[in-house]
């Protein structure tokens, strides 16, 4: 693992100037493109004009707080610009649920079904029914939940840490490989195995204790999006594992072991097609490159001239 996501080249980094940071671009931007396509695609959306007006109350919300700095403001405005990400990128993937069906209608789970056949021979869920266990299925449920604590585990280890500008950097970084993935879903639309190939499998996947009520749960939280190509669960998992190991060498250890589990679970769970998670993996290269020199690019736009 190189050294491109340390402290090195970041030295221009003020947290004490006003103005949008990197990531508040990157949401502005990721919303102004959700609300253009709304507009676009009205009749075919039930709720266009709640989605219209959310984004239009998260895009002011962050235009009035790009004259307040990270640094030097009160302390509820830190919190604030510290933290907001987390429910933009959840509000964000819920519009998706009946936006990316209204831009593209065309469902890609019969290409990805013939694409796994052909990369493995069957398809993986179904080869994986194999060593199906109760106890198995209920720990895997749980590690595939923990999904979105990862990333933010680490963002409170480095605030609790004082590594603001670092922060401030996987901010950016989580937010930019989160609307990637999400951009990913325009363009494969699909619903996974669990769905297509349903009357394929020997049997349900059953658990111990609470992995009914897990299901519900994240059936509930991600209804029938059209989220598997790529495997942002592979993806971000990946992204944030290498985050941690430059960052949090401790949190690392723990979530190398638990990142392996998660990634298998995608699979097991039969949430995934085999090409989802190399797609994932691509994606995750693609952000590792890219996400520096961008957020070095976008970060100086907040640097006043001299």
């Amino acid at each position: 693992m190189g050294s491109f996501l340390d402290e090195n080249g970041l030295n221009h980094v003020d947290l004490r100037q006003p103005g949008l940071r990197p990531a508040d671009l990157v949401v502005l931007a990721f919303y102004l493109l959700l609300s253009g396509l709304t507009v676009l695609h009205l009749p075919k959306l039930p709720y266009a004009a709640f989605m219209l007006g959310a984004n239009a109350f998260l895009i002011l919300y962050l235009v009035v707080l790009a004259p307040r700095p990270i640094q030097g403001s009160p302390v509820w405005i830190t919190v604030l610009r510290l933290w907001y990400p987390v429910p933009f990128v959840m509000l964000a993937f819920v519009q998706l649920r009946d936006l990316v069906p209204a831009v593209n209608p065309f469902d890609a789970d019969r290409t990805l079904l013939q694409l796994d056949a052909w990369l493995f021979g069957a398809q993986p869920s179904l080869m994986l029914q194999q060593i199906h266990q109760p106890w198995l299925t209920e720990l895997l449920q749980y590690v595939y939940s923990s999904f979105y604590f990862l990333p933010l585990i680490l963002g409170i280890v480095l605030v609790a840490r004082h590594k603001l500008i670092i922060y401030d950097f996987f901010f950016f970084f989580t937010c930019y490989g989160f609307f990637l993935s999400y951009l990913g879903y325009f363009f494969v639309p699909a619903i996974g195995p669990r769905f297509v190939i349903a009357p394929q499998y020997d049997f349900p996947l059953q658990g111990l204790w609470f992995f009914d009520d897990m299901v519900y749960f994240t059936n509930l939280l991600e209804s029938i999006h059209r989220d598997c190509f790529p495997s942002g669960h592979t993806m971000m998992t990946l992204a944030t594992i290498h985050f941690s190991y430059h960052h949090a060498r401790g949190l690392f250890r723990i979530y190398l072991p638990v990142g392996i589990l998660l990634i298998f679970s995608t699979l097991y769970l039969r949430y995934h097609y085999g090409i989802d998670l190399i797609a994932g993996v691509i994606f995750y290269a693609f952000i590792i490159v890219t996400a520096k020199p961008l957020y070095q690019k976008l970060s100086r736009l907040t640097v006043p001239p001299e």
